[in-house]
């Protein structure tokens, strides 16, 4: 009997973009370490699995837990993107031999619910609880782990090492075990590395990513670094969003933008500034950053607190990356409904070859130029 297990979900959602919605019991760092060591590590927007593959994975951020879940990529958002749908459970239990018998079973077997949202959902996502493992009805189906595999990670709970181990359908023929724990070293064997050459040449027949979602998956790898970056996105001269607001809600977004936009507008009006290039406001949690990439597309970041120097280095080095692309792909043609949503990133390279003034820094006190 499994009870009391919190859900996590990672998808985009119309409107919204890319997501994580969990229930609320779950704690936050747990949260995190489901986007960052699960989905982060899992999905590449770049090469993403053949539609209809599945993946099954079990990971532990500490003994005393686990998360163990299912990844579907069959899901198209509204801008016709092949999109992840990972859905995961956590249980707050030691794991021991019972209690990981049932998860495998579980994982096996499939979600006992599965929700397609038309829409962001505007609460937490219930708590679940399975009665028996063996009878439930699933929702989806799961994926078959073989018995070796599966004695295998009896035998490494036994030796108390955390088990994290994600798994491919398409591989699994092969026995292509992907794992992402440091400690538990298996070698690939040949018919693996045929399998993955084979997969690997795959990617080029794969369509090219547009402007939009490279600028998105850049924002994802950014929050994903060590940086205590709590949420990445871009808006426009008017305090507009120009991609999806990461880890924040989308009113929120809006509030933040409309308030550091004003801030830049008025700081440079009152002392007269041909432009500010970038606004970094400190407070007892962390920071807010409001950086140019070009004069029509600004980069907002919320931060917690961690040493300036990193967090500013890594932000120029993102600007950087932003505006080549945008230089890069503006003559690329987009669906019109990409033409909606980045409308005014593909507008903005004329602009972003004049002549730049000295950076300024704005940090709540008195405003100086950098040398």
């Amino acid at each position: 009997m499994l009870t009391d297990l919190g859900q996590l979900i990672y998808t985009s959602f119309p409107g919204a973009g890319l997501k994580r919605v969990c229930s609320n019991q779950i704690p936050l760092d747990i949260q995190d370490a489901f986007l960052h060591q699960v989905v982060y590590k899992n999905w590449n927007s770049y090469n993403p699995p053949s539609s209809g593959e599945q993946a099954v994975y079990l990971y532990q951020p500490n003994l005393e837990s686990c998360i163990f879940g299912w990844l579907y990529s069959d899901s198209i958002d509204e801008h016709n993107r092949h999109i992840p749908y990972f859905l995961g459970y956590y249980l707050e239990n030691t794991l021991n031999t019972s209690y990981l018998q049932q998860v495998l079973t579980c994982i096996q077997k499939g979600p006992i619910g599965f929700w397609n949202y038309s829409s962001a959902p505007d609460q937490y996502p219930n708590l679940v609880s399975i009665e028996d493992v063996n009878t439930y009805d699933a929702a989806r189906e799961g994926l078959h782990l073989s018995s070796d595999f599966c004695d295998t990670l009896h035998v490494d709970l036994g030796m108390e090492k955390e088990l994290n181990f994600f798994n491919f359908s398409k591989r699994e023929s092969s026995q292509a075990i992907i794992l992402i724990d440091e400690h538990l070293d298996r070698e690939v064997d040949d018919g693996d590395r045929d399998l993955l050459r084979e997969e690997e040449s795959k990617a080029d027949e794969k369509p090219a990513i547009n402007t939009s979602e490279l600028i998105e998956l850049i924002l994802q790898n950014l929050i994903q670094k060590p940086l205590e970056i709590q949420s990445a996105f871009l808006v426009s001269a008017e305090g507009q969003l120009l991609t999806p607001a990461m880890n924040i809600d989308k009113d929120s977004a809006l509030i933040i933008a409309g308030t550091m936009i004003y801030l830049a507008q008025s700081t440079s009006t009152e002392l007269q500034w041909e432009k500010i290039e970038k606004i970094c406001i400190q407070g007892t949690e962390g920071y807010m950053i409001l950086a140019s990439c070009t004069p029509d597309c600004f980069l907002l970041i919320q931060a917690n607190k961690v040493l300036m120097g990193l967090l500013d280095g890594e932000v120029n080095r993102v600007i950087q990356k932003i505006r080549a692309i945008l230089l890069t792909h503006q003559s690329d043609t987009h669906s019109s409904e990409d033409e909606t949503n980045i409308k005014n990133l593909s507008q903005v390279s004329s602009n972003s070859k004049s002549t730049k003034s000295k950076p300024v820094m704005y940090r709540g006190n008195p405003i100086q130029r950098e040398p």
